[in-house]
C-alpha cells in the first residue's frame, strides 16, 4: 500500500480549487463590469445634457447706471437649448480675465426684482455687474457651451 492522496481525493481538490478561482474571478469582473457601465451612463448623461444647453448674449450695456455707485453693468442672455442652466456653473470672463466673486455676476431676471439660479430654456436672465463693462469683451462659459459679445 503507498501512501499518498488517492486520486479520487485529487481530483475533487482540484475541482475546488478551480470553482474557488472562477468565482473570484467572475465576482472581480462583474464589479469591474458595474462600476465601468454605471460612470459610462453618467457621463452619457451629462453629455446629452452639455448638448441641450446653449445660451446666447442678446444684450450687453456698459453704460453706467444714472445714481449708481459704483458704475454697474448689465449683460441680458437667453437660454436657448432645452435645458435648465444652473447659474452657479456659468463663469464670466471679461476680456478674457476670469471675473469670481463679488467682480462676477448677480443673477436676476429682467425685471430685476428677484434673484435667478436657474435659465430654464427660452427665458431671459441678467447678469448684473458691480463694475462697468464698457468696450469689453464679454464670454460666458458653462460646460458644453461658450457665449461671446462685446459691452457697449
Amino acid at each position: 500500500m503507498t501512501k499518498g492522496v488517492s486520486t479520487i481525493v485529487a481530483t475533487i481538490l482540484l475541482l475546488l480549487i478551480v470553482i474557488a478561482i472562477v468565482g473570484f474571478a467572475f465576482g472581480f469582473f462583474q464589479r469591474f463590469f458595474g462600476i465601468a457601465t454605471s460612470t459610462g451612463e453618467e457621463q452619457l448623461q451629462l453629455t446629452q445634457q452639455n448638448i441641450q444647453t446653449s445660451m446666447r448674449i442678446e444684450s450687453a450695456s456698459g453704460t453706467p447706471v444714472v445714481g449708481a455707485t459704483p458704475a454697474s453693468s448689465s449683460i441680458i442672455v437667453r437660454n436657448t437649448g432645452a435645458a435648465d442652466i444652473n447659474t452657479a456653473n456659468v463663469v464670466l470672463f471679461l476680456n478674457d480675465v476670469i471675473q469670481l466673486g463679488a467682480a462676477g455676476c448677480t443673477w436676476r431676471d429682467v425685471g430685476d426684482t428677484i434673484g435667478k439660479t436657474t435659465i430654464t430654456p427660452n427665458e431671459l436672465a441678467n447678469c448684473k455687474l458691480s463694475s462697468d463693462c464698457s468696450a469689453k469683451s464679454v464670454k460666458f462659459t458653462t460646460p458644453g457651451l461658450e457665449a461671446a459679445g462685446t459691452c457697449v
